[in-house]
C-alpha cells in the first residue's frame, strides 16, 4: 500500500478486496512458490512506482485506480499486465550478472596465466571456471571462450 498509494486514504472495505485480490494470484501456485511469488508481486509493485516515478519527471500525470481494480487479475490493463515487465527486467539483470560472471571469470583467468601463481596451473584454472559459468548456460562458456582465446 506504502508503494502505491502512499498518503492515500483508503477505506477499510477497500483493503478487504484488496486482500481478495492478491489472495488471487496465490490461488493456482504450488505453496512452495507463495516465496516466490511474494517476491515478484513485490518487485512488480516498485517496478509500477518507478513508472509512475519516470512519468511525473516527464511532467506526464501516471497514477493507478483504485487498489481493488488495479490488482483484480482479470481486468487486462492493471496489475496483471506488470507480468511483462517483470519477466523483461529479470531477463535484464540475469544479462547483467552473466556480464558480470564473464568479466570476473576472464580477469581470474587472465591474472592465473600473468602470475602462474596458481599451483593447479592456467588449464586447471580455466577448466574450473568452465565449470562455474556452465550452470549460467552455453552461450556463456562460449562467450568466455571467444574471450580467453
Amino acid at each position: 500500500r506504502e508503494e502505491l498509494y502512499a498518503g492515500e486514504w483508503i477505506a477499510d472495505t477497500e483493503r478487504e478486496r484488496t486482500k481478495a485480490r492478491l489472495a488471487e494470484y496465490y490461488l493456482y501456485a504450488q505453496p512452495e512458490r507463495y516465496e516466490a511469488g511474494t517476491a515478484e508481486i513485490c518487485e512488480r509493485i516498485r517496478l509500477v512506482r518507478k513508472w509512475i516515478d519516470r512519468g511525473r519527471q516527464q511532467g506526464q500525470e501516471r497514477w493507478v485506480p483504485i487498489p481493488s481494480v488495479y490488482f483484480d487479475y482479470r481486468n487486462g490493463r492493471g496489475f496483471s499486465r506488470t507480468k511483462a515487465w517483470f519477466k523483461k527486467h529479470m531477463a535484464k539483470r540475469r544479462e547483467i550478472g552473466d556480464n558480470i560472471a564473464v568479466a570476473k571469470a576472464v580477469r581470474s583467468y587472465q591474472r592465473c596465466r600473468k602470475e602462474h601463481s596458481d599451483a593447479e596451473g592456467p588449464m586447471a584454472v580455466y577448466q574450473k571456471l568452465v565449470a562455474q559459468l556452465e550452470g549460467r548456460g552455453e552461450e556463456i562458456v562460449q562467450r568466455f571462450h571467444h574471450a580467453v582465446k
